[in-house]
């Protein structure tokens, strides 16, 4: 309930300054890539109990862009097992094109690449050391996990300090296990952010 509450008033924030930018996103002659930075909070993830923020810096008469994002599972389960593939620290680094530069709407293509923990299983043996009845049972444990993805996204601005973005990516992920051999499967992600840029 809280965190609908929460995604609720964020969206009437935006919403408002998108009434407000309005009156000033009057000419299409509006520079928005003079603001280099933007620091993006991204509200989708409220829905997974996951605080998500980045830092975007952009170059080339902002038609690319070099983000930082970092993410923190705040809400996790009392039971290990509920846990199974729930990130609880990632980071990594993602590249955006604008190929249309920074207009009041514009779309963007990338890459991005992820690492961080995550709860993931392996078998364990806790009569190995008998040498009988040797019973292997599951055992829940934070493992590594690197990842890659290819996204698509649309930016607006409201005005020269606010925009919102959506972005959806398909990729390939993988958890590093000394027990396994690499196993790669695909994966998807999704952001809804809300920017401040400067």
């Amino acid at each position: 309930m809280k965190t609908k509450i929460i995604i609720l008033g964020i969206l009437i924030f935006f919403i408002q300054e998108l009434c407000y930018g309005q009156e000033k996103v009057i000419s299409a002659d509006i520079d928005f890539s003079k603001s280099k930075n933007v620091v993006s909070f991204n509200y989708g993830d409220l829905l997974s109990s996951r605080l998500s923020i980045s830092y975007e810096r952009l170059f080339f008469n902002g038609k690319m862009g070099v983000k930082l994002p970092l993410s923190v599972t705040y809400l996790l389960k009392n039971d290990r097992h509920s846990n199974f593939g729930t990130p609880t620290l990632q980071g990594g680094l993602d590249v955006n094109y604008y190929p249309l530069g920074q207009n009041k709407l514009t779309f963007y293509t990338g890459f991005s690449s992820k690492t961080g923990l995550v709860y993931s299983t392996y078998n364990y043996c806790p009569t190995c050391n008998y040498y009988d009845d040797l019973i292997f049972h599951p055992y829940i444990q934070k493992k590594v996990f690197i990842s890659g993805y290819v996204n698509n996204g649309l930016l607006l601005h409201f005005n020269t300090h606010f925009s919102i973005s959506g972005q959806f990516g398909i990729g390939v992920k993988s958890i590093i296990d000394d027990f396994r051999p690499v196993q790669i499967s695909p994966s998807i992600i999704g952001e809804l952010n809300g920017s401040f840029r400067f």
